[in-house]
């Protein structure tokens, strides 16, 4: 910038909303090894697993479920833990299932189905915020932004904040901590 002569006024914020993590075929976990596809509507599956019982109750999915695979922890939605922010709205399914880095939840029939010439997995997101692989980027340099500054990692529900800052805007009420974001600001 101060090439073309606009570092004391351009502030450049470069951010991600995830990371990524290695996956594999060799790491899948085959949901209808546990439980009739008849009896289960899968409305995501992968790194996460989002589904609800299309008979019976919740619990006795839950019971089908829970403890089966060691890279699979299954929660009701209402036992997820708070940290997620992943319980509270209705279109999350009513048994959710947490993968550890690296695995995959699948059936079958969805390996059945995938094309002969699929290529391999290779990278997935959506696992655990707190694995460092699934921390995003954040690169933030101008005027208002403290030089040589290596940040603890934050969650991204912050940067609102230091944009208005950066912007001197005033901030509308958000689920961000400011004084999360006062220490990348001189």
């Amino acid at each position: 910038m101060s090439r073309i002569g606009l570092d004391d006024r351009t502030t450049v914020v470069v951010v991600s909303d995830h990371g990524m993590t290695p996956v594999a075929d060799d790491r899948l976990i085959y949901l209808d090894d546990y439980v009739d596809s008849s009896l289960i509507d899968v409305v995501e599956s992968g790194a996460l697993l989002q589904a609800a019982p299309r008979t019976g109750t919740v619990d006795t999915m839950y019971r089908l479920l829970h403890g089966k695979h060691p890279h699979l922890a299954i929660y009701k939605r209402e036992q997820l833990p708070a940290r997620f922010h992943y319980r509270n709205n209705p279109r999350i399914q009513p048994i959710v299932g947490v993968l550890d880095e690296g695995w995959t939840v699948t059936t079958h029939e969805a390996e059945a189905n995938r094309k002969p010439d699929a290529k391999p997995r290779r990278g997935a997101h959506g696992y655990d915020t707190r694995l460092r692989s699934m921390h995003g980027l954040f690169v933030a340099a101008g005027p208002l932004i403290r030089r040589g500054l290596v940040a603890a990692p934050f969650e991204n529900i912050h940067l609102y904040n230091l944009l208005c800052a950066v912007l001197k805007l005033t901030p509308a009420r958000n689920d961000g901590d400011p004084a999360v974001m006062r220490r990348f600001l001189r």
